[in-house]
């Protein structure tokens, strides 16, 4: 299955950028200011609940958030375009028209570029985030899941017909590598203190990890069935997966490279971001198309969204947002995150 990771900039990664600031350097100010405690409000809400459901693009699929610069980017393949919202209101800034459906998205704080994955016509489009002007396109093959290393300028699309990972030089917008993978590679998460990024590969249940200088496999770990999204938990030294056959999202430990729990969410976990210090998290299920793939006809399913206390290994709470949960991308500046219907423009906000 052809699905969403994602991903997203993460507030994890602005812990990484400023733990590494003597690796990272802009080449110029950044045109938008960031928040002046971007660590205010990092408590997770009292108790999960959708705060909001807003109209944005149509039938959008992934978001990434950049907490750095207060902006969040939605992938909506059913309007061609990327949708730019102010993080801290969710008011839309920008739509930026594309012309053709972008289905994954990946940011980078540091060159404020954002990536769209364009798997019907096998390219990666290159947007700056500054202007939201398209800078570039880059043949690349027909990948879905993208993601970005802050510190090395290095983008990773996933190709899962070719069983391969290509790898996108930032700074010349090319493609310099095709690292093999395993059957059917999904989704990317960077570790960029680590020097390595995660490939999930669907086709074989495994998550492997590859050095970011090298491209070298340095792990393999076997997972629940049908891994796809993975959010890196640095703070901790976990990976948490999604195993969307099995219905759990399994923990690994990237420093003894074994599954240490499983938590039980539910059928089809189709994505997951997290608070990077309480490590709750939210979860996306896919549920059964419905009315022309609009929405659930199934009582017992109208589109469930798990919350998980990764930490503890357990799961808080479900809600019902209906339609057909798809992308989530959590912001920790209001310990919010937006998760994305696939069959309208409707997008929830959720606290947890």
């Amino acid at each position: 299955m052809n699905t969403t990771r994602k991903t997203t900039a993460r507030m994890r990664r602005m812990l990484t950028i400023a733990a590494a600031a003597g690796l990272v350097t802009a080449t110029a100010a950044p045109a938008l200011a960031a928040p002046a405690d971007p660590f205010g409000s990092l408590a997770p809400s009292p108790e999960p609940a959708v705060l909001d459901t807003l109209q944005v693009g149509d039938g959008n699929y992934e978001v990434a958030v950049d907490p750095i610069h207060n902006r969040a980017y939605l992938a909506s393949p059913g309007a061609k375009a990327i949708t730019v919202l102010d993080a801290t209101t969710n008011a839309t800034l920008q739509t930026i028209d594309l012309g053709h459906a972008p289905y994954g998205v990946a940011v980078n704080p540091v060159t404020q570029t954002v990536y769209t994955s364009d798997t019907r016509n096998e390219t990666v489009t290159v947007i700056d985030a500054v202007s939201g002007a398209v800078t570039g396109t880059i043949q690349a093959g027909k990948g879905h899941g993208i993601e970005v290393d802050p510190v090395r300028n290095l983008v990773y699309l996933a190709v899962p017909g070719d069983s391969a990972v290509k790898v996108i030089d930032g700074a010349a917008g090319e493609v310099v590598a095709t690292v093999p993978t395993g059957e059917t590679p999904v989704q990317i998460e960077v570790d960029e203190l680590r020097g390595s990024y995660w490939v999930s590969t669907t086709g074989d249940a495994t998550v492997t990890e590859y050095s970011s200088d090298t491209n070298a496999k340095i792990a393999s770990v076997t997972t629940g069935e049908g891994p796809q999204n993975m959010y890196l938990d640095a703070v901790r030294g976990k990976l948490y997966v999604d195993a969307f056959k099995a219905g759990t999202v399994d923990v690994v430990d990237v420093n003894t490279d074994a599954v240490v729990d499983s938590i039980e969410v539910g059928a089809q976990p189709i994505g997951i971001d997290c608070n990077p210090v309480s490590a709750v998290c939210v979860v996306p299920h896919l549920t059964a198309k419905g009315d022309g793939g609009k929405g659930s006809t199934d009582p017992d399913d109208p589109g469930r969204v798990s919350v998980i206390d990764a930490d503890a290994g357990t799961k808080i709470a479900e809600l019902h947002i209906g339609g057909v949960p798809l992308g989530v991308g959590y912001n920790p500046l209001t310990s919010t995150a937006l998760v994305t219907d696939r069959g309208s423009a409707d997008v929830a906000v959720i606290g947890a």
